[in-house]
């Protein structure tokens, strides 16, 4: 869902799914070193118990397998504050989670979130790094471009509707 707008901007996209193994937090920590630059995790999941859990599990996992590296960690998504502004559907959380009795008697889904807005909300923490200058040529090239292969497109139906006819004429 995500995948269009890192895959746009260029930037690596690592999906953990909850818990991350070791495997790939070590692997995740291997190219954070090799970067050598400052590292921003953004972090999307649920706002749950094991949600709040995982995060805070991946992070410390990060750091423990990159020391040298500059990690900036942010939980973006799921919040109390987008659950209240965008009236999120709420479920109970699980009291069967051993991590309940901390959290509070609701809890959401990132699923909740319109995938719309996760795209803005990916977009929005991304271009925080991108120089304002570059990234607004940037975007006034793709709009360009995009009216330029919607004018190419009308073209060829415009053609290919002529042939059609020239084509069906006894």
């Amino acid at each position: 869902m995500i995948l269009p707008v890192t895959k746009k901007l260029d930037v690596p996209l690592m999906v953990a799914r909850g818990y991350a193994s070791e495997t790939f937090l070590h692997a995740a920590g291997e190219y954070m070193e090799a970067i050598e630059k400052p590292c921003f995790v953004y972090h999307f999941g649920d706002f749950d118990p094991s949600g709040q859990d995982a995060a805070r599990a991946v992070e410390m996992g990060l750091r423990q397998h990159a020391p040298g590296a500059e990690i900036h960690f942010e939980r973006v998504a799921v919040t109390q504050r987008q659950i209240d502004e965008w009236n999120l559907p709420t479920r109970p959380t699980k009291q069967s989670d051993s991590r309940a009795k901390r959290f509070g008697p609701v809890s959401v889904e990132l699923d909740a979130i319109d995938p719309n807005k996760l795209r803005e909300l990916v977009d929005e923490v991304i271009v925080l790094h991108l120089p304002p200058d570059q990234y607004r040529v940037l975007m006034e090239a793709e709009k360009s471009e995009r009216k330029l292969f919607q004018g190419l497109a009308g073209l060829v139906r415009q053609l290919a509707g002529k042939a059609s006819d020239v084509g069906g004429a006894p």
